[in-house]
């Protein structure tokens, strides 16, 4: 990230314990009990933010449509705040494809030496429960490369499931392969049961 640096682990201090997984040698944070994980608005004061923070997290770029698609979406971006330090973001969109109501998971990422601290999973547990509140969404998905085994273990925790492998999905980037990912949100009926509520005649 050109001009600017990577925003610095917050200093140790009591009763605070290497993240699960840290090795010598590698940048990393320390867990303290004061540390505060917290979702912020995605607003048009930070939006610079926002795609400083893509720009370091992921290996494909996002155009202008994308930034200011995600100022229209309220609720679906935020940015994670470790100690009120930007570290992360998710972004989505509603989807109505193959005659359901989707979510799209557009970007969900932290910067490395913030990760395996429960901000992937706080941001995640924010969209599920929008659409759980919601209540009409049939599915929520995302595209992963192929090769981002954490990323494909992360989400299958949750319960999506690879239901396809898009070929050449990505440009300028190999592998150029995505694995499609989605969660059912709705049980669809037993075959040969209408999903239509038959009304008694009178």
């Amino acid at each position: 990230m050109s001009g600017s640096r990577d925003p610095p682990p917050p200093g140790a201090s009591a009763h605070c314990r290497e993240p699960p997984g840290s090795q010598a040698g590698f940048e990393h944070v320390l867990v303290c009990s004061s540390s505060r994980i917290e979702l912020g608005d995605v607003t048009p004061h930070n939006i610079k933010q926002l795609k400083r923070l893509n720009q370091v997290i992921f290996p494909v770029s996002y155009n202008d449509k994308f930034y200011k698609d995600v100022l229209e979406v309220g609720e679906l971006a935020k940015l994670a705040y470790f100690n009120d330090i930007a570290v992360g973001a998710v972004c989505c969109r509603v989807d109505h494809s193959q005659s359901q109501k989707r979510l799209y998971i557009m970007t969900l990422g932290c910067l490395a030496p913030y990760r395996r601290l429960g901000i992937g999973t706080k941001m995640l547990n924010h969209v599920l429960n929008i659409c759980e509140k919601d209540g009409t969404f049939d599915n929520i998905y995302l595209h992963v490369q192929i090769s981002n085994e954490s990323a494909i273990d992360f989400y299958r925790k949750f319960g999506f499931e690879v239901i396809e492998t898009k070929k050449n999905y990505y440009k300028r980037i190999e592998p150029a392969d995505a694995h499609v990912l989605q969660k059912n949100l709705k049980t669809p009926p037993p075959l040969g049961q209408s999903t239509d509520v038959q009304k008694l005649d009178n």
